[in-house]
């Protein structure tokens, strides 16, 4: 479903414990566009075991909120989770129009 090359079942409550505590860190001079590159890795941190797709799916909101960008490369995998799980968001419909090969 989701490619997440780096997440293996041994490393990802690590990464998730790393992630939260980044997130914590986030200096406020932060460009939106890294904003949302780290949202979006935490999102597919999220999404490698399907435990918690509705999280994911936040996160990859998240994503697109501080960096509403055809470019965002969260629209695709957020796109997935909205159809195999029924998910919505505004952010579905504002990037309608952006081709995925997933």
């Amino acid at each position: 479903m989701l490619r997440t090359k780096r997440v293996t079942t041994q490393n990802r409550q690590l990464l998730l414990e790393l992630a939260n505590e980044a997130e914590k860190q986030i200096p406020v001079i932060a460009t939106n566009k890294s904003l949302a590159i780290f949202y979006e890795y935490y999102a597919r941190i999220l999404a490698f075991e399907k435990s918690d797709p509705q999280r994911a799916f936040e996160f990859f909101d998240k994503s697109l909120e501080v960096y509403p960008a055809s470019e965002n490369t969260s629209i695709c995998p957020q796109r997935i989770l909205a159809q195999v799980h029924g998910f919505d968001s505004a952010h579905l419909q504002q990037f309608k129009d952006v081709a995925c090969s997933e």
